[in-house]
């Protein structure tokens, strides 16, 4: 019986972790971001998953006619990391929280293969609650995956915590009561 919250914590953390591994992405939303699905018209734009993940929505930035070339997302309280599916990280796409700039070249080869989809994680140690999108060329790709926060994740292991200590708590009385 000791065993079971244990085991409980622990398969629900490996479940927590498959749900990382494949994961859906989807467009964001924000001020300036043109929201595109995934068809075979537009397949050479679609930025490339992670194995064993997909693409279901991705926002684009462009500076061709009818789209915009800057995108804002904003963040309800400070935050210190973003991560999301950066479509052909190019030198011409860059992305900023007023403090630190990043440019896709920066990470890959900048030649605007879209075959180099990658995964990034945005960092600022001094927090941010807004992040900018920019491009000066053909197209910027962006999409993002829901991740649980922190805090759900901690509730929801204080919420096993609690059931394990409440059957604990019955036996250890039914016990008592013989």
């Amino acid at each position: 019986m000791k065993f079971a919250p244990i085991a409980i914590a622990a398969s629900t953390l490996l479940s927590l972790h498959a749900l990382s591994e494949a994961q859906t992405f989807q467009s964001l939303s924000g001020t300036g971001f043109t929201a595109e699905t995934v068809s075979l018209a537009n397949s050479y734009l679609t930025p490339l998953a992670p194995a064993g993940s997909s693409v279901a929505s991705y926002s684009v930035l462009s500076t061709a006619t009818g789209f915009s070339n800057t995108g804002t997302i904003s963040f309800a309280a400070p935050i210190t990391s973003f991560t999301f599916l950066w479509g052909s990280p190019d030198s011409y796409n860059r992305l900023t929280d007023g403090t630190v700039t990043v440019t896709g070249s920066s990470f890959s080869s900048g030649t605007g293969n879209n075959a180099e989809s990658t995964l990034y994680t945005f960092v600022d140690p001094l927090g941010f609650t807004s992040l900018t999108f920019l491009t000066t060329g053909v197209a910027f790709e962006i999409a993002t995956a829901q991740v649980p926060e922190p805090m759900t994740l901690a509730l929801l292991l204080a919420g096993f915590g609690a059931v394990g200590f409440m059957a604990r708590r019955r036996g250890a009385r039914a016990k008592s009561l013989t």
